[in-house]
């Protein structure tokens, strides 16, 4: 369905992606027949694993490693988080995805966790009492029945680290597009 600096993106997974992106719509009540937000599903799609492609390739060129313990600690976790093998067996069918596809995806998981701790320093520096106020007071304080900022202070901290990191992520996934041989295929 696409071609990443030469590598290929298979419909299979394209597939999953969408269907799974379809079923999250669907069980958040967006409808799953409407053709404009199916449209939209499938760009989705194809962006995220043009996205993941990406970043993969960027990971593996950073020398980032995903040794086989660590990819069968985090299948370990994902199959005792939905129930035992049996209920893993049972979602990866309904999601139309492979143990060897999951095993993969698991895989590129932590490769793109590498990248983005060394890469990413949005998480590493320093939030200013300038930030924590202006976040603080910008979702409207203890006037909109807020705790206390004394006591809700590491949340402000924590949200306004994952906001820098994410804008960063994004920066990031734009220059690697911009730099990247992209041909959407579908």
């Amino acid at each position: 369905v696409a071609l990443v600096n030469g590598e290929k993106i298979i419909k299979a997974d394209y597939d999953s992606s969408l269907q799974q992106l379809i079923q999250m719509a669907a069980s958040q009540g967006a409808s799953s027949t409407n053709p404009d937000l199916i449209s939209q599903y499938k760009t989705q799609a194809i962006d995220t694993l043009v996205n993941g492609e990406l970043l993969r390739q960027a990971a593996l060129k950073a020398g980032a490693v995903a040794s086989q313990e660590d990819i069968e600690k985090r299948y370990g976790e994902i199959r005792e988080g939905v129930g035992g093998a049996e209920l893993l067996a049972e979602r990866m069918n309904e999601f139309g995805i492979t143990e060897q596809s999951l095993r993969r995806d698991i895989e590129n998981e932590i490769l793109i966790q590498v990248l983005f701790e060394t890469v990413l320093t949005g998480d590493k520096a320093e939030v200013t009492d300038e930030e924590i106020e202006a976040l603080y007071k910008g979702l409207g304080g203890e006037e909109a029945g807020l705790p206390p900022l004394v006591e809700v202070r590491e949340q402000v901290i924590q949200q306004i680290k994952l906001d820098r990191q994410q804008q960063e992520a994004s920066k990031y996934i734009e220059e690697l597009r911009a730099e990247a041989e992209i041909e959407i295929l579908i």
